[in-house]
C-alpha cells in the first residue's frame, strides 16, 4: 500500500465533477486514513474521511457507502472487492511515480494525480482564493542559499 499511494494528497480527475481529492494518511504498518475532499472558495471541504485497516486477516477499506476488502496488491497494483459485490472490482495501478491510474466497477475510469504536500496545497489554495492566482498548480521551488544553522 505504501509503495502505491504513500502518504500523499492525491488530485482525482475524470468524474465529469468539479475536481476533488484524496489524501492518504498513514497511521502505523498497516493503516491509513483517506480523506476525500474539494476545495471550495479557497478552503477544503471534506465530502468523506474513510479508513484503511488489518482486521481479521484482511485489508479492508471501509467507506461511507461500501467496504473493500483487498485481494491482491503487489508493488504497483492494488485490487479491492466490495464485500456486498463480488463482482464490483476496484483496480489502483501506479503508472509513474505521480500518477495512478483507477478502474472502477462499470468501466468507469479515474486519474490520481500527485499533488504538493497537504499543508503547502490548502495555504496556496487559499491564497489564490484570495489573489485570484494560480500557485496551487505551480511546482515547488528549490531552497537556494546556505542552509540554516543553529
Amino acid at each position: 500500500m505504501e509503495n502505491i499511494f504513500s502518504s500523499d494528497n492525491w488530485k482525482v480527475t475524470g468524474d465529469g465533477n468539479d475536481s476533488s481529492y484524496w489524501y492518504f494518511s498513514r497511521l502505523g504498518d498497516l493503516a491509513f486514513t483517506v480523506y476525500h475532499f474539494k476545495i471550495r472558495q479557497g478552503d477544503s471541504s471534506i465530502n468523506e474521511v474513510s479508513h484503511i485497516n488489518y482486521a481479521r486477516d484482511a485489508i479492508k477499506w471501509i467507506r461511507s457507502s461500501e467496504t473493500l476488502k483487498l485481494v491482491s496488491a503487489d508493488s504497483v497494483s492494488a485490487i479491492w472487492n466490495d464485500l456486498n459485490d463480488a463482482k464490483a472490482t476496484y483496480t489502483f495501478k501506479k503508472v509513474s511515480d505521480s500518477n495512478i491510474s483507477v478502474e472502477l466497477p462499470h468501466g468507469k475510469k479515474l486519474l490520481l494525480t500527485k499533488k504538493l504536500s497537504l499543508a503547502i496545497f490548502l495555504a496556496r489554495s487559499r491564497y489564490d482564493y484570495i489573489h485570484n492566482t494560480h500557485t496551487v498548480d505551480s511546482p515547488l521551488v528549490p531552497h537556494r542559499g546556505k542552509p540554516l544553522s543553529n
